[in-house]
C-alpha cells in the first residue's frame, strides 16, 4: 500500500457521508437533478462524485468489482483502506466501478436477493 492511499477520504467522515447519502437519495428520487458530492479526493480514474459514493455506500460487507482502467493498484488500495470493502470478481460484486464498455456484459453480475426474512414461516 502506498502512502497516497491514506489520503483523499472524507475530512469529517460521519457528516460528509450523511451529506453524500442525502445527495444520492435526491438524485435517485428526482431524475435529472444534479447534486455536488464534494469531500472525497480519490485517485484517478475515479471521479470525485464516484469516490464520495464509494465512501458512503461501501463497507467491509460490500464486495466491490473494479473493471478496466479502474482496476489499478492506487484505486484498490484507496478503497480497501477507506472502506474496508473486499475486492471481488463481477459474479460476487455488490458494487461495480468502471466504464460501460469495461463492465459489459452485465449478465455476469448477480441480480440480488431481498434481505428481509421469509415472513411466511411465522404466520
Amino acid at each position: 500500500m502506498t502512502p497516497e492511499a491514506l489520503l483523499g477520504g472524507f475530512a469529517h467522515a460521519s457528516t460528509d457521508a450523511a451529506h453524500a447519502f442525502r445527495a444520492a437519495l435526491e438524485v435517485m428520487a428526482r431524475p435529472g437533478r444534479i447534486e455536488d458530492l464534494p469531500g472525497a479526493e480519490p485517485p484517478q480514474p475515479l471521479s470525485v462524485a464516484a469516490g464520495g459514493l464509494i465512501l458512503t455506500l461501501c463497507d467491509a460487507t460490500t464486495p466491490v468489482h473494479l473493471a478496466g482502467a479502474h482496476d489499478c493498484a492506487a484505486l484498490r488500495d484507496w478503497i480497501t483502506f477507506h472502506t474496508g470493502a473486499p475486492l471481488a470478481g463481477a459474479e460476487a460484486a455488490q458494487f461495480a466501478i468502471g466504464t460501460w464498455a469495461a463492465l459489459t456484459p452485465v449478465d455476469r453480475f448477480a441480480i440480488g436477493q431481498p434481505d428481509y426474512p421469509d415472513r411466511s414461516a411465522t404466520l
